[in-house]
Parts: structure tokens; C-alpha cells; sequence
């Protein structure tokens, strides 16, 4: 339930109400929720910002118009706690929603839950942040390069992976990634 989930909402200087928003949630779930309001340095900046303050034992970047499906966060956690000495990131598939639609091309390694070993299995690549979960242990000094415009959530995953050379795929979990239609840049999409 939501009693065991901490969420750290980083307002990186917003220029809408999401800091009124953040604030709002803040005060009615003090005891799970954390805000903080900081100026714009970017991405990186603001997960670095929030790794500050974690207080879980797992952690993951969802974007802030992303989600999950109903019931990745305990299929995750149940899945962490069976193979905690296995690995120390568990990614979920991707899939699109809103302006486009279906599966991730990198889909294909979750045709079954387990621990892959990377060294046997090198074409499972996975350079999202957001839909994985790390140990909160393993990334207390880790922080994200401030200095790159994109990618940088691909470098991070890859110094963590290098790490246990394993990774945790989740079949059954999702991630889901909104593709809009108009708007702003995305690493994904452009215009």
C-alpha cells in the first residue's frame, strides 16, 4: 500500500503550478510524500537533488507525466526480495501511450520474469532510469552527469550494471511512457 512508498517530488523550477500541486499532496500524505522546490538545473540535477533524501529500500525516477501499471510496485518488491543477493536493478517493459502507442523495441528480453546474466546475455540492454528499480543502497554515491543534455540516465544505469553484471527483468510489470502528440522535447521525440 501506499504507507510504504516514499515519493520525492523535485520541482526544478517550474514555470506552472506543479510546485502548488506537489505542495498540495505534500500536506495531505506528510508522512510519505517530500517537496522540494529548487531552480532549473535540468534532469539530472533534479533526480540528484531528490537522491538526497531517499529513505527506501528501492528506488526509481518515474517521470512526472509517466506511470505504472497497477500493480508493478509490489510485483517489483516481491520480485527484489526473492533475488535481492542477485542483482541490484530490476527494469519493467516499456510501453507507449497517448501519441503513440505499443511496445518498447527493447521488449523482447521480458518474455519471462528472472535474473539475466549480462555477460551471456549482452543484447539485454537497458538504459532506462525510469523504468527501473534500484538498491537504494548501492546508488547512495552515485549521482547522475549534470554536464549531459541527454542519455544521462543510459551512462548511470550502465556504471550500476557494470557493477553485479545482472539485471532483473519483470514480465508482468509496465511502464508506462505517455508519447504526446504536441509539446515540448522528449529524448524520444523532438518538437
Amino acid at each position: 500500500g501506499f504507507d510504504n512508498i516514499q515519493l520525492i517530488l523535485v520541482d526544478d523550477g517550474s514555470p506552472d503550478n506543479s510546485g502548488a500541486i506537489c505542495d498540495e499532496y505534500a500536506a495531505k500524505y506528510p508522512d510519505n510524500i517530500i517537496v522540494i522546490h529548487k531552480e532549473n538545473g535540468g534532469v539530472s540535477s533534479a533526480r540528484n537533488t531528490g537522491l538526497d533524501y531517499v529513505q527506501g529500500k528501492y528506488v526509481n525516477f518515474i517521470d512526472s507525466d509517466d506511470k505504472f501499471s497497477k500493480k508493478t510496485l509490489s510485483k517489483v518488491w516481491r520480485f527484489f526480495e526473492e533475488n535481492y543477493d542477485k542483482t541490484d536493478v530490476v527494469g519493467v517493459p516499456l510501453r507507449y501511450f497517448d501519441g503513440k502507442t505499443g511496445n518498447h523495441i527493447l521488449n523482447f528480453k521480458f518474455r519471462q520474469s528472472r535474473v539475466v546474466d549480462l555477460n551471456k546475455d549482452f543484447d539485454y540492454v537497458h538504459l532506462s532510469a525510469a523504468s527501473s528499480f534500484i538498491k537504494a543502497d548501492i546508488i547512495k554515491n552515485k549521482r547522475f552527469n549534470e554536464e549531459l543534455a541527454y542519455a544521462e540516465d543510459g551512462l548511470y544505469m550502465q556504471e550500476i550494471l557494470l557493477d553485479k553484471q545482472t539485471l532483473g527483468v519483470v514480465s508482468d510489470g509496465e511502464y508506462q511512457y505517455r508519447s504526446r502528440i504536441t509539446g515540448g522535447f522528449s529524448a524520444l521525440r523532438k518538437g
